[in-house]
């Protein structure tokens, strides 16, 4: 019998320091802690309002992978990702898995704590 996956989080902790501008540090990773980095939130002020508005009342339980919305999500998580994930906070990232398969655990579960989701005003997911 196969036994099943143990998975580890990675915390990121995000914090506003101003305007468009937030700090992002690993609290808790299987690859350890790491330092703060900056980054610019890059979308303008109304693009993350059209944005929040288009995809926050999904009229289908299920959107299919052609869907506009989806579409729309991906690009935003694209964007995000690499205004986010840079320097000591995307090494932590990478290797994160890399020790996880040492340890025989599954892939890193990216959590974003509850300040995240204030900081930056956007539904993120909470939890693995």
């Amino acid at each position: 019998m196969r036994k099943a996956l143990t998975y580890e989080n990675f915390d990121v902790l995000l914090e506003r320091t101003s305007g468009r501008t937030y700090r992002a540090r690993v609290v808790d990773a299987p690859a350890g802690e790491a330092a703060r980095v900056e980054f610019t939130l890059p979308f303008e002020p109304l693009e993350l309002e059209n944005f929040l508005l288009r995809i926050g009342q999904p009229r289908r339980v299920v959107r299919s992978v052609d869907a506009p919305e989806t579409t729309a999500i991906k690009v935003f998580g694209g964007q995000l990702y690499h205004a986010l994930f840079h320097d000591d906070v995307r090494v932590s990232l990478e290797r994160s898995p890399q020790r996880n398969r040492r340890q025989r655990r599954g892939a890193a579960a990216v959590r974003h704590p509850g300040a995240g989701r204030v900081a930056l005003g956007v539904p993120l997911r909470s939890g693995p």
